[in-house]
């Protein structure tokens, strides 16, 4: 096995590891209730790996998202790169810039409602 691909199987490994323990810590048992946007107070929506086209594709799902629960607070967590799309959508209230690769500590600095479900 040649240096560069022992190398690239670590960082694979490390990827996975990653996205076990966050599955672990922020993914929730699903109930049988089906969620009444109307009633949501605060939606925050996670889009770190995110590409250009997958915000201009989500800007009609957040347009739909703030007519159906006006009185919602919608909060999107991006990178730097993706940025200036999601800032043309106005139904945004917040925008929070993460690096690409962040950390447990950033995540929740950056949606703390995510721990209190």
């Amino acid at each position: 096995m040649s240096v560069n691909s022992l190398k690239k199987a670590l960082i694979r490994k490390k990827n996975d590891l990653r996205h076990f323990f966050n599955k672990l810590r922020y993914d929730y048992q699903a109930t049988t209730e089906k969620p009444v946007i109307s009633r949501m107070k605060h939606v925050v929506i996670h889009r770190l790996d995110g590409k250009i086209g997958d915000a201009v594709c989500y800007a009609p799902f957040i347009r739909e998202l703030k007519k159906a629960a006006p009185e919602s607070r919608i909060t999107v967590l991006v990178t730097a790169n993706i940025q200036p799309v999601y800032e043309a959508v106005k139904e945004i209230d917040e925008l929070k810039i993460l690096p690409k690769k962040p950390s447990a500590k950033e995540i929740d600095s950056g949606a703390p409602l995510l721990m209190r479900m």
